[in-house]
């Protein structure tokens, strides 16, 4: 066993300048020689500040920073924490090395108060130096770094908010940690030369333009050694809800790995469930998707959906009860949606929650709320009640049509509070095809101009 004062007693500055200096509760998992809880005990000597770390060595020396340390597996051992009596929770550097880390969140957040969060840090699998490795043939474990040894499971960003879904938790993306500085003389960090990040991104730049991945993002993804993301606990994700009734989801696919890893591995569908999926390729339109996914449907409630939603745990559960509730409220509706837009008064109100890119959209209308338009990405409708859409809209502005005409025949458009993951691999500038149905949107319906959708609002100008 190692002498543990051998052991260093250093801390991660990054997650102690987001732990709120009001804090007056912090718990630590994987805590190590308590380091990051010594400076935090620093600045304010009032703050309980207590730990949880697996290495007894490392759990003896925290004993001298930390108010209480528990030398305990956290996913296999029981805590003796009182429930919900921590204002922050600190996975630092830890996720990775857990074999089960969606149960470990799951477990540990019961210990969060209503308003607390989790600050959680993922090493970044997506990071240049691992494509570089991986291009050469060499997949070296080290003491250290983005592939230390003791390393279980491996994040992308994406993969970060997904498992921050599962659990319950709302992902909030705080921050970007920057490549380290070279240490030529250590593995695991001789690489990272400003010389070799800056020819990986350059030998990068023609794989990026094949897939068609949006040039900033990728840039700002491959470049990150780590992400930290807050978790807050979603109270509807705390709720319980009956099993979902059947519904089919249509779902016009361009790229087989995106669809291979949002839709089709969403969560929803990796247990047996009662449901349909349609996939359809070579779609000219949505409206051509559409109409030949309704023809092989077998259920009444049918969902539309991007190949790049991901649907986390309970999300079927969450948006069967919504239906069940909007048609209690309101009767029967024409189109359900998850994101939506309204024009109220001289005032554009957005309405919704959803995960879109890398950024949380929580908007304040209570929910359900009745709109005029419907975020593309996802919506419901009746089989036998679809009144059609214009296919010369192409891939745009789909749901902002078809919500339109349910309203003129007189039938509610509305949406619902059932949180999933939206990642279009789109940049910030829409492409002339978007422009173009605008217009086309602006043709169709001039008479209900200026009309606002969730992404922008089209004045016919």
């Amino acid at each position: 066993m190692a002498n543990p004062s051998h052991l260093p007693v250093h801390y991660n500055g990054n997650l102690f300048n987001l732990i709120p200096a009001t804090a007056t509760r912090v718990l630590d998992i994987g805590c190590g020689t308590g380091g990051l809880g010594n400076r935090v005990k620093a600045r304010n000597p009032a703050v309980v500040y207590d730990g949880v770390e697996i290495y007894p060595p490392a759990a003896q020396i925290a004993t001298q920073h930390l108010d209480h340390v528990y030398c305990a597996n956290v996913e296999t051992d029981d805590l003796p924490l009182e429930l919900a009596s921590y204002d922050c929770i600190v996975f630092g550097d830890v996720l990775e090395h857990l074999y089960h880390p969606k149960q470990a969140l799951e477990k540990i957040k019961k210990y969060l108060k209503p308003d607390g969060f989790m600050l959680c840090c993922f090493p970044n699998a997506q990071n240049h130096q691992i494509i570089a490795s991986l291009l050469c043939s060499a997949f070296q474990y080290q003491d250290g770094g983005l592939l230390d040894r003791t390393h279980i499971r491996f994040f992308t960003y994406s993969d970060a908010i997904k498992l921050l879904l599962d659990a319950g938790l709302i992902p909030e993306l705080l921050g970007f940690v920057p490549d380290p500085e070279s240490m030529p003389d250590h593995p695991a960090f001789a690489r990272y030369t400003p010389e070799s990040r800056a020819g990986m991104l350059a030998a990068l730049e023609g794989c990026r333009n094949h897939l068609g991945l949006d040039k900033d993002r990728f840039l700002r993804y491959v470049s990150a050694f780590q992400f930290i993301f807050k978790g807050r606990l979603d109270p509807v994700q705390e709720q319980s809800f009956p099993d979902p009734f059947a519904l089919t989801f249509i779902v016009p696919t361009s790229n087989p790995q995106i669809w291979g890893d949002y839709l089709l591995s969403s969560a929803i569908f990796q247990q047996e469930h009662p449901h349909q999926i349609i996939r359809l390729n070579n779609q000219n339109s949505a409206a051509e998707a559409l109409a030949n996914g309704l023809r092989e449907a077998q259920n009444e409630i049918v969902v539309f959906v991007h190949q790049d939603v991901y649907l986390p745990e309970g999300w079927d559960r969450q948006f069967c009860q919504r239906i069940l509730e909007v048609e209690a409220k309101y009767g029967s509706f024409g189109m359900i949606g998850v994101n939506g837009a309204s024009r109220r008064g001289r005032q554009a109100v957005l309405s919704g929650r959803i995960v879109d890119r890398q950024n949380i959209f929580a908007h304040p209308d209570p929910l359900p709320a009745q709109v005029d338009t419907v975020d593309d990405c996802l919506f419901a409708i009746h089989k036998s009640q679809y009144p059609g859409m214009d296919s010369a809209l192409g891939w745009y502005l789909y749901g902002a049509d078809l919500a339109t005409r349910y309203r003129v025949h007189q039938q509610g458009v509305y949406i619902v509070d059932a949180l999933c993951y939206h990642n279009s691999e789109r940049g910030v500038q829409e492409p002339p095809a978007y422009t173009a149905s605008g217009h086309r949107l602006a043709a169709l319906w001039p008479q209900l101009l200026p009309m606002v959708t969730p992404r922008t609002i089209i004045s016919g100008q």
